[in-house]
């Protein structure tokens, strides 16, 4: 079967990839320790037998013994405890580096000082105890922490992984439901069903090929031609007017999901660094005319930075300012004016064109460019590919405003806020720092009360209001189409096909 996809910004290493497009096939690829149910997203072992703790600070973590890699090699803890290692150490420059920083002995990984060499490859934190049990320590204690071990970062590593990593990521070889096969740059990437696999749910269909567009409108015409399987996420032009439903009758899944889109504000940038002038901004964008005109209400209006797919998600978190209010926005203009700022004479949003996301850039820009006419003069920019788009904010070649979305990792508010709002997290791309923010995540990692926890990340939220560090646009909708081909479709909650329950007729 076949289904819509783009070019991987990196290689296909879990340690390296943190964008949709080479984690949707590395979630193919490989197996964790936890998983994460198709239909609820509540995490549950997987190759972890169990998962103890007493303090909620030091885990035993026991695995099967039954499971092995695609190319034959029995899994074991080790495979857990060198892949982790690996990816935490500063000078392989993982992006997804920084979710190892909670593990005891992280820092000896990642000296303050950039130029110096680390004294050791691994972390204190992690033990062998023998072929199938590790122990992991915390810095500090983290009662929630096992919730996330069901995300690609956590994935294991191969011993063939270490004699060639940078081959590896062209041809990964990992040990779930899929198995690599082919990759051709910018034009597809396929997997195989592995018969050998362990697991509760092993794949059906014989192959998935991921297809590469630089045109979504492409693939939607391809769609409904019968010449792809299956499309995640639905073109604006389809949506609108409910034109999918009679193209596709009843072959459309329309439900929550934990993805967003927001317009991530590089807040260090002269022109950009004035909260009070961030705010403006966001009271200028119509969400609810934007849902409705150009998604047909196939996208919810933010309220807020996480979505109700999220353990602890909450109402209303951005308060009045993500309520379209014109007269307030040119108030909130004023006084960033009075408070001695001075606003841009031309606002830039950057955006990837070869996605579903010009229509909704260009609505917001139209919204500001009406609301502050006169004041300032926004511009939508494109860039060719994904690709480009991400290398370049990665680079930090933009000052402005950057299409941003978060595809959750796993559902919980916290996985909302830590990788893009804390200081120096691998996805702040707006280099966003708070010191209060960061003392609420942490203080909430540490407390082994639910409740108080899920209070804390909620008012580390409310912080986010007050310096709008990232304009929440949408949430909480995947509108997926497939073709007449598909005997069996689901999507799960992270907006992304169920693939080992895909069947074809």
């Amino acid at each position: 079967m076949t289904i819509d996809g783009g070019q991987p910004e990196n290689p296909l290493v879990p340690g390296n990839t943190n964008e949709v497009y080479g984690g949707d096939i590395l979630d193919a690829l490989f197996a964790k320790l936890m998983r994460y149910d198709p239909d609820t997203a509540e995490p549950e072992e997987h190759i972890a037998e169990s998962i103890e703790t007493d303090d909620d600070q030091t885990f035993t973590i026991t695995i099967r013994d039954d499971w092995s890699f695609h190319d034959g090699t029995d899994l074991e803890a080790r495979h857990f405890v060198d892949a982790w290692n690996y990816s935490a150490y500063g000078p392989n420059g993982f992006v997804n580096n920084y979710w190892f920083e909670d593990i005891e002995g992280y820092e000896d990984l990642n000296p303050e000082d950039e130029d110096a060499e680390p004294e050791t490859d691994e972390m204190s934190g992690l033990e062998l105890i023998d072929d199938h049990t590790f122990e992991v320590t915390l810095d500090e204690p983290f009662a929630d922490w096992p919730f996330q071990l069901g995300y690609t970062v956590y994935s294991p590593l191969p011993d063939s992984f270490y004699d060639d990593p940078e081959a590896f990521g062209s041809e990964p070889v990992g040990n779930g439901p899929y198995e690599f096969s082919s990759w051709t740059d910018n034009e597809e990437i396929t997997v195989d069903r592995w018969d050998d696999f362990p697991g509760d749910e092993p794949g059906q269909v014989e192959s998935i090929q991921w297809r590469m567009y630089d045109n979504q409108d492409t693939a939607y015409q391809d769609l409904i031609s019968g010449n792809l399987d299956i499309m995640t996420r639905l073109t604006p032009a389809a949506l609108a007017g409910d034109v999918y439903q009679d193209d596709l009758e009843d072959r459309y899944i329309d439900q929550e999901s934990g993805l967003t889109y927001s317009a991530t504000i590089t807040t260090e940038a002269d022109g950009y660094d004035d909260p009070t002038f961030r705010q403006a901004l966001s009271m200028a964008v119509d969400r609810d005319e934007l849902a409705e005109q150009i998604f047909n209400d196939g996208q919810e209006a933010a309220d807020g930075w996480a979505t109700g797919a999220a353990v602890g998600y909450q109402d209303d978190a951005c308060g009045e300012y993500c309520t379209y209010d014109p007269d307030r926005a040119n108030e909130l203009l004023d006084e960033a004016e009075d408070g001695g700022f001075e606003v841009p004479e031309e606002v830039d949003f950057y955006f990837n064109d070869d996605a579903e996301h010009r229509e909704w850039v260009e609505a917001v820009v139209t919204n500001w460019n009406q609301v502050f006419e006169g004041r300032l003069e926004a511009n939508a920019v494109p860039v060719p590919t994904f690709g480009e788009f991400r290398e370049n904010i990665n680079n930090r070649e933009y000052d402005g405003i950057l299409r941003t979305g978060w595809q959750m990792d796993y559902p919980h508010l916290e996985n909302f806020l830590s990788p893009l709002f804390v200081t120096g997290a691998a996805s702040n791309d707006g280099d966003y720092s708070n010191e209060e923010f960061d003392e609420l995540v942490a203080e909430a990692k540490q407390s082994s009360d639910e409740d108080e926890a899920n209070e804390l990340y909620q008012e580390a939220e409310r912080v986010l209001a007050e310096d709008m560090p990232t304009i929440p646009i949408f949430a909480g909708r995947t509108i997926s189409g497939y073709s007449d081909r598909m005997d069996n479709m689901e999507v799960n909650p992270f907006g992304v096909p169920v693939y080992e329950r895909l069947t074809v007729q």
